[in-house]
């Protein structure tokens, strides 16, 4: 209703789309095609209200152009625009990142720990269903049956945390940690060589930047991740990261085998993480950019 009042008053309308609502509820692996129809016809007032944005606001970001590009062509109802004659909704950008510290903070770019005598992995977040910790745990016992030496430390709660940690029972070098400080998450990144971001390919968080991947690069951790689309690219073109298989633990395995014989590597990564942070993602840059973006419309 407030896009249309806008659009008629003649007054510019941005509406910021953090996830693709309501494709959320049904961008789900191995969902049936009855199951998806009857999501669809249950959200069928979010489709519509999803239509209405994207056909009258004037402006629409998200965390990436991709999505909000993807929520635009998507939704938008082509003759309504015809019969008002009203234009297609610019795009822009406007990453979800985390909030300025409150105190200086000391980030480790240069690991003194050197991966190949034990590799340290680090999962901070949310223990929830969108993760695929099948996959790290197959690729882990891999390892074990290698002797490649490495830890997992695993920080946060959520509602699949004891379905998660039954996955990791058997694997001896995984610790779960609860919720932790900030102060603590940057001690045992300072003590890491990747943050890992085991997602599940949907095509929410393909087109997505969501904040962990930035929470990694705040901390300095090259980031670790099986998701294609715009991470996937981001983490190939800035060589902040590995990107493996979904699905695929044996890929896994040979990722995490290749970055613990790549030391030098793996410090430069940390700093190109962090140098990407600092000059794309960090909350004074992304907050500044948006209000002049906001003034100038």
């Amino acid at each position: 209703a407030a896009t249309i009042y806008s659009y008629i008053k003649n007054i510019p309308t941005v509406v910021d789309i953090k996830d693709l609502w309501p494709d959320i509820f049904w961008d789900k692996p191995k969902i049936s095609n009855l199951k998806k129809l009857i999501l669809q016809i249950i959200f069928t007032p979010y489709i519509f209200y999803a239509s209405i944005i994207a056909t009258f606001a004037t402006y629409i970001t998200g965390p990436t152009i991709e999505l909000a590009d993807f929520f635009t062509s998507k939704y938008k109802i082509k003759f309504i625009s015809a019969i008002f004659n009203k234009k297609h909704p610019k795009t822009f950008a406007s990453p979800i990142v985390p909030p300025t510290e409150t105190s200086k903070i000391n980030i480790n770019l240069n690991k003194k720990i050197n991966p190949e005598k034990c590799l340290k992995i680090f999962f901070l977040g949310s223990l929830m269903s969108v993760y695929d910790f099948k996959t790290v745990s197959e690729s882990l016992k891999l390892l074990e049956s290698k002797n490649v030496c490495y830890k997992l430390n695993i920080a946060g709660e959520g509602g699949n945390a004891e379905e998660i940690k039954n996955i990791f029972k058997d694997l001896r070098n995984v610790e779960f940690l609860g919720w932790i400080t900030r102060e603590k998450a940057i001690k045992i990144a300072n003590n890491s060589h990747l943050g890992i971001a085991p997602y599940k390919n949907m095509l929410n968080y393909e087109l997505n930047l969501v904040n962990k991947y930035i929470d990694y690069m705040s901390l300095g951790l090259p980031v670790l991740s099986p998701l294609k689309g715009h991470i996937y690219s981001l983490i190939k073109k800035n060589k902040i990261g590995f990107n493996y298989e979904s699905q695929n633990f044996v890929n896994l395995a040979e990722v995490l085998i290749k970055a613990s014989k790549s030391h030098e590597k793996m410090s430069s990564m940390s700093k190109n993480a962090y140098k990407l942070f600092l000059n794309k993602y960090n909350y004074q840059k992304v907050y500044g950019n948006l209000v002049k973006k906001l003034e100038n419309l």
